[in-house]
């Protein structure tokens, strides 16, 4: 099947493009993972079924250009109906969208019942989920940040379920994002590093809702990870620079102001917590004020943690002469506090658009932030708790608010989804609904004891367990996991600061015996890229030459 696509920018119209559609190739990582799942992953992901082909007719789409930075309004398809995914950049074409199980179920899902007279149905729920990357959990005030740090996510944390005990699944943004729209673990969706675009077998989050009915958006602060998550969305900022919380912001009010008869699902990204941290100096000055390069002892920019890699790292020229520890500190808190304020405009208009009382609201940080802790320097490799424990809070209206101290995963967003929207995103998830401890973040029944947790390119893995927690390197060169296995005793060592792996040979060969799918598969190693040259740019910028 060929679909043919024309838009418009100003007065100037672009020429029709033509794709076909069809199943990409299987990758060889996919391949592999395959492998090692037939022995020994089995209890993680099943196989997706597919469907072999649509007797569907599509009809031309069309898309406008909606403002600098890539931003394109996208028509079209009908709710109900197989969305399309044009091409909206040159070069090569983006893999086609994967038909599935799920997006049929979705598309049955939003048809009328045939017959009946009862009860109309209950409008679907909207859906709000914001991203907040680079965010430690104890960054908002709520869950034992500076005070007033954030005042806009404390409001809703107060009515919603604040869940203290949230894990991300990975370390790395783009890995990190694709299992927060999957519910697949990074070895399963196949997406390990930020250099990635479509994971080659999965479904995403937008593709069924889209399929259902619903009006989607999608609204990435950054190039890499515009390119890995775009799939589904009707409307889609393909940004080609970084963007700004007021920048995003502000993008996201207009697309809720226009009118709209079908429940929408509108995506946020907010990056402006990743460093480097500059935030604007009225920002700053609310968390710091003196001298940074007045106190005793050694520039910052003098620890070894810098020679680490083979790439001069921007951090140290943005240290300069900085000797006091709480600068950068006070910095990140400055940055996360101007994300809170345009998340605050974003809730504003929320309530403005009078979708609020019908509109789920997800908020979640995709990985942490090292700031210095484990020798770490404002940044999020390696899998100490500060570079993983994130925020999670989760607002349905008519919900009871509450705080739940479960032990829950970036991999649960997917299945609390499907439970609140009605809709089915994976057979297999590898994580599980929160949807009993959103009626009751208290109710009393059976619940994890153990997460894992993967680093990109499977350079390692961590395992937390009855509240012990193992990093295990697979990559012993990898310069974070040089120091061989790290084992600590969280339930009374919450910081990782006293490591039991040379006491404690038993526990550790028991927890390592966990991980065997993650050891098998071994170090991902693979050289080649599908990202363009533009975001491959922006990644060494970022500090991800190694990765």
């Amino acid at each position: 099947m060929s679909v043919v696509l024309s838009w418009n920018s100003g007065c100037e119209k672009w020429h029709m493009m033509q794709r076909s559609w069809q199943r990409p190739t299987m990758s060889s990582f996919t391949r592999r993972y395959r492998r090692v799942r037939r022995v020994g992953m089995d209890s993680l992901a099943g196989e997706v079924p597919r469907i072999a082909s649509f007797a569907a007719t599509r009809g031309a789409g069309s898309a406008k250009e909606a403002g600098s930075g890539g931003s394109f309004r996208v028509a079209g398809p009908r709710p109900g109906s197989i969305p399309l995914e044009p091409t909206l950049s040159s070069g090569a074409a983006r893999p086609p969208m994967l038909r599935s199980a799920p997006l049929l179920l979705a598309v049955l899902a939003s048809l009328p019942a045939c017959g009946g007279s009862g009860d109309a149905a209950p409008p679907r729920r909207n859906l709000l989920l914001v991203t907040l990357d680079t965010t430690r959990a104890d960054a908002l005030s709520c869950l034992g940040g500076p005070d007033g740090a954030t005042p806009c996510l404390d409001r809703l944390a107060a009515r919603s379920t604040l869940f203290a005990r949230a894990y991300s699944e990975t370390n790395f943004t783009s890995p990190s994002h694709l299992s927060i729209f999957t519910g697949l673990r990074a070895i399963e969706h196949g997406v390990l590093s930020n250099d990635r675009t479509h994971p080659p077998d999965a479904t995403l989050l937008a593709e069924v809702l889209t399929a259902a009915g619903y009006d989607t958006a999608g609204f990435p602060a950054i190039r890499h990870l515009a390119r890995v998550t775009d799939r589904g969305f009707r409307t889609f900022s393909l940004v080609d620079e970084e963007q700004s919380a007021p920048q995003n912001t502000d993008r996201a009010i207009a697309w809720l102001a226009a009118p709209r008869s079908a429940p929408f699902f509108l995506w946020v990204h907010y990056f402006d917590a990743h460093s480097l941290y500059e935030p604007s100096a009225e920002d700053a000055a609310l968390f710091y004020s003196g001298d940074p390069t007045a106190a005793p002892g050694p520039p910052l920019a003098d620890d070894p943690y810098f020679t680490l890699k083979s790439t001069p790292s921007s951090l140290a020229p943005w240290l300069g002469a900085t000797t006091d520890p709480a600068f950068p500190r006070a910095m990140y808190a400055a940055e996360v506090h101007a994300v809170d304020r345009e998340f605050g405009r974003l809730l504003d208009a929320l309530e403005a658009s009078g979708a609020a009382a019908n509109t789920v609201v997800l908020v979640l940080g995709d990985h942490g932030e090292s700031l210095g802790e484990h020798g770490i320097y404002y940044d999020h490799k390696g899998l100490h708790d500060p570079q993983l424990h994130i925020p999670l809070l989760v607002h349905v209206p008519g919900f009871e608010p509450g705080r739940s101290d479960r032990l829950v995963s970036t991999l649960d967003v997917v299945p609390t989804l499907e439970d609140l929207l009605g809709v089915r995103v994976t057979p297999h998830p590898s994580g599980r609904s929160l949807f009993p401890l959103l009626q009751d973040p208290h109710a009393d029944l059976p619940w994890r004891t153990e997460l894992i947790h993967d680093h990109a390119r499977n350079q390692g893995v961590a395992i937390r367990k009855d509240g012990w927690k193992l990093i295990l390197p697979i990559n012993p060169d990898y310069p974070l996991f040089r120091s061989g296995p790290r084992l600590y005793h969280i339930a009374e060592d919450p910081g990782e600061q006293h490591d039991l792996a040379s006491s404690e040979p038993a526990r550790l060969a028991s927890l390592r015996a966990h991980l065997t799918p993650w050891l098998d598969l071994g170090v991902v190693h693979d050289d080649s890229t599908d990202l363009d040259e533009e975001s491959l740019r922006e990644l060494r910028a970022l500090g991800y030459a190694d990765e």
